[in-house]
């Protein structure tokens, strides 16, 4: 992870990328991934699930430029940020629920065949342990993909942030909290093409703006608008990383 950005929804932004929607939903039907195996596939002769496996199965790590934190109720504008991001910039956006799919559904598999009870109820507590495992796993591979991207996008609306605990940047998403914690505590990690001198400087600003981490804070994430991203797309450069580095450079002037 390089930058952090914060992308507040504006009547603006709508309309950039409005008309790429169903763009962006082809292309992350086609990155969706496609390896899962039905569950029998992940039990050992001694009977224990390779959970392990199923982890690199269910939520792989792929090679993606940004990634995107958005409440699922964003849909459509995160559809249309995929495509105007791949069709001006040639930057892969990262949106877990396209590319992995609902950890819901591994749940369900779980939880139908280890679950229940003889007459067939759900057990609560057995519930309880299997979604702590699902959920560990998605929480453990999300960290990696933030790790591993090079940008961070927060997409800021009145569903990723509630509007009422709006002094406390609150969110009612657990995910978009994971999330948010895990751009302050994952480590800085700068491109290869970034000079030495400009790495001096970042990390001189990073020290000087450290400030203590509270609930759903996102006082630490630049703001990126869509004045911005319009501007970097009307300049039609053409590789990914001079598109990345433009708008990291006029991101503070928006």
């Amino acid at each position: 992870m390089y930058k952090r950005y914060k992308l507040e929804h504006t009547s603006h932004l709508e309309s950039l990328v409005k008309e790429y929607s169903s763009y962006g939903k082809v292309i992350m039907k086609n990155m969706r991934s496609n390896i899962r195996k039905d569950l029998e596939h992940y039990i050992n002769q001694q009977g224990y699930i390779d959970m392990s496996k199923i982890s690199e199965d269910w939520f792989p790590t792929v090679n993606c430029d940004v990634f995107l934190s958005h409440s699922h109720k964003d849909d459509d504008l995160v559809k249309g940020l995929v495509g105007f991001f791949h069709k001006f910039f040639n930057i892969e956006v990262f949106v877990d629920s396209y590319i992995w799919g609902y950890c819901n559904d591994l749940l369900s598999e779980l939880d139908n065949k280890y679950c229940r009870t003889e007459n067939s109820f759900f057990d609560y507590h057995k519930r309880n342990h299997s979604t702590a495992h699902v959920h560990m796993m998605l929480s453990n591979s999300l960290n990696k993909m933030i790790n591993k991207s090079e940008c961070i996008i927060f997409l800021e609306t009145k569903n990723s942030l509630d509007a009422k605990n709006i002094i406390e940047n609150g969110t009612s998403s657990p995910w978009i909290y994971s999330e948010l914690i895990a751009t302050k505590l994952i480590q800085i990690t700068f491109p290869q093409r970034i000079s030495q001198m400009e790495k001096r400087t970042q990390f001189q600003m990073l020290f000087e703006d450290f400030k203590p981490m509270y609930r759903g804070e996102i006082s630490h994430l630049e703001t990126l608008t869509a004045k911005c991203l319009e501007y970097v797309a009307s300049k039609k450069l053409q590789t990914k990383e001079q598109n990345l580095d433009e708008i990291y450079k006029n991101s503070s002037k928006s």
